[in-house]
């Protein structure tokens, strides 16, 4: 079924939305749930809560990307799930890109946040598109590097290796671009 015929189901109330949507995307949201949560049944409870959202949420919502909707909101209760079960801390995939930006608790940088959003999103534009999927695959929804390496065909170390001459080029680019590092 086509994503638009499945937010008609949801606009209509009609409880097939979910299943067309769990037929339709249900592995996709369990893989980014155990990107961020490595736990099967944390990230089955992810997938449910997040179909839950989605139901509350369409109307009045109505997304131009239905997938890209539903990852978002699979990521958000992954994260969210995840501080949760850690006693609030941070999600550590991020830990990998600490060194790549700025501290941003101090108020004084708050500019330089913005022109980093704005270099970060500049950069991604320019990497090829295998480039930036894997990026993207990893530091928004916290797949693995095997996770990764499956879905393009590479192996493992391929995938780290392409990460750290991203991040090294991401770096760069930040500091060519006078981002405080």
């Amino acid at each position: 079924m086509d994503d638009k015929r499945i937010i008609e189901l949801y606009n209509l109330r009609d409880e097939q939305a979910i299943k067309e949507t769990d037929l339709k995307y249900g592995r996709l949201c369990t893989k980014i749930a155990d990107g961020i949560l490595k736990n099967p049944p944390d990230s089955e409870e992810c997938k449910n809560s997040s179909y839950f959202k989605l139901w509350n949420s369409i109307p009045p919502e109505n997304p131009i990307s239905f997938c890209g909707y539903l990852c978002k909101i699979v990521r958000n209760t992954a994260i969210e799930m995840y501080r949760k079960l850690s006693r609030g801390k941070s999600y550590d995939v991020y830990e990998e890109l600490k060194d790549t930006f700025t501290d941003n608790d101090n108020p004084e940088k708050a500019y330089d946040r913005v022109m980093m959003i704005r270099q970060l999103n500049e950069f991604l534009e320019k990497q090829d598109k295998k480039n930036r999927k894997i990026f993207v695959a990893r530091y928004y929804f916290g797949l693995s590097h095997r996770a990764i390496a499956d879905n393009f065909g590479l192996t493992e170390q391929a995938v780290k290796s392409r990460l750290l001459r991203i991040k090294a080029a991401l770096k760069k680019h930040l500091t060519d671009s006078g981002i405080t590092i």
